[in-house]
């Protein structure tokens, strides 16, 4: 697999390389390069698991795949995780440095951290990607380190879009700098919950934050638009924005967000366009006199609410949120104007993408019942009593990936 991604690679721009089932292990860098008209694109064999593994050695870079010097590359469909259950010498995920380069629809588990995406990766987009079980517990921090999505950039614009992110030890999503930037990013239409409930001994409280962007340097030319979030409680751990309380941020457009669990905001900030938003928690550390244009509660939600989401890269891939706000065993959902009568659909939980469907069938037009709570989550490699009831969401709240056709 190296040879074709060195920079005197086969592949050339335009050319669609095709990962077949297997296992790739060792610790792969990429700098292999498309143009803007013509990307190189690696894509795992549809329908197959193809799966990168990285393989630690000590004193060599640790990460499964490193996108180094690449430009116009994109990798596709692909497993991403680490040997090992050793979680002190996992490797990472993804490290991105080239720039115009995309993540798009992979499965990140069980490493040292998914991906780390540095400013040096302009114009860097993660989209669809489903992330779960990365991190490790650290002594000498007595915590959980290792995030879901570590980001940072300062020029062009990074993309973080439709992503999954849950459980883990550290952060869902770490857009944090002490010495660089965190400017120009745009989060759209994510879901995380659960941050940091890997760890044994987790609780309710959480132990990380679902979402922080902030740091020691200034947030700007940020959006955060149409995400969502889920907490088991309203004074669990969620959405932190900025770090500090001297930090001078310049500028964050918030709006059509559902963020359920508590809501800091820290640090000094010269503008802000905050709109449209539904902030579940206690405490909400944003004023509702300054940001009227929004909706506030102390008190978790009593409504069912059900999002779906198309996918930009995969037209048989309909991402489904439920808020089962109403604690229902089936919850009702309307597929009209995302799904065509008479085509066949397969509905799998985030926690068995592998497994069997929660449900299926040929849409026959209407709604279609979706069990809650059926699925338990996957527990981190190693570790098999992590994640303990008191962490699992149940029928309150299920994310579900909806295919057209069959087989995930």
């Amino acid at each position: 697999m190296q040879t074709v991604l060195n920079s005197d690679s086969p592949a050339k721009p335009g050319d669609l390389v095709i990962l077949k089932e297997g296992r790739y292990c060792g610790r792969f860098v990429s700098n292999v390069r498309g143009t803007l008209n013509s990307p190189i694109i690696f894509a795992g064999e549809p329908g197959k698991r193809a799966i990168i593994e990285g393989i630690y050695k000590n004193g060599e870079p640790a990460h499964a795949l490193f996108i180094d010097q690449s430009r116009w590359v994109e990798f596709r469909d692909l497993e991403i995780t680490a040997s090992g259950t050793d979680r002190s010498t996992l490797t990472s995920g993804l490290q991105i440095y080239g720039q115009n380069t995309k993540v798009i629809n992979c499965i990140i588990h069980d490493t040292a951290q998914a991906i780390f995406s540095s400013s040096a990766a302009i114009n860097n987009e993660l989209y669809g990607n489903i992330i779960y079980n990365n991190g490790f517990y650290s002594e000498s921090y007595g915590r959980g380190r290792g995030h879901g999505i570590y980001v940072q950039n300062q020029d062009g614009t990074k993309r973080i879009a439709n992503n999954i992110l849950f459980f883990g030890y550290g952060f869902g999503i770490h857009a944090y700098t002490e010495t660089g930037s965190i400017k120009g990013l745009d989060f759209e239409r994510n879901v995380w919950f659960r941050a940091g409930a890997s760890l044994e001994g987790s609780s309710i409280d959480g132990t990380s934050d679902g979402i922080l962007i902030g740091g020691a340097t200034p947030v700007d030319r940020t959006r955060v638009i149409e995400n969502y979030s889920w907490s088991p409680a309203a004074n669990s751990r969620n959405v932190r924005l900025g770090w500090g309380s001297t930090v001078e941020n310049e500028f964050i457009e918030l709006k059509d967000n559902y963020f359920v669990g508590q809501i800091f905001v820290q640090g000094l900030w010269k503008d802000a366009d905050v709109k449209n938003n539904s902030f579940y928690g206690e405490p909400i550390h944003v004023s509702e006199k300054d940001f009227p244009d929004n909706k506030y509660s102390n008190k978790l939600p009593d409504k069912n609410k059900v999002v779906l989401n198309e996918n930009e890269y995969d037209p048989n891939r309909i991402d489904l949120i439920i808020y089962n706000w109403e604690d229902l065993n089936r919850v009702s959902v309307a597929l009209d104007g995302f799904l065509d009568v008479g085509k066949r659909f397969e509905i799998y939980s985030v926690y068995d993408l592998w497994g069997e469907p929660v449900a299926s069938g040929v849409y026959s037009g209407g709604t279609i019942q979706v069990p809650m709570g059926t699925k338990k989550p996957v527990q981190p490699d190693g570790y098999p009593n992590a994640i303990v009831d008191a962490d699992d969401p149940g029928r309150s709240f299920g994310v579900f990936i909806i295919r057209l056709g069959s087989g995930f």
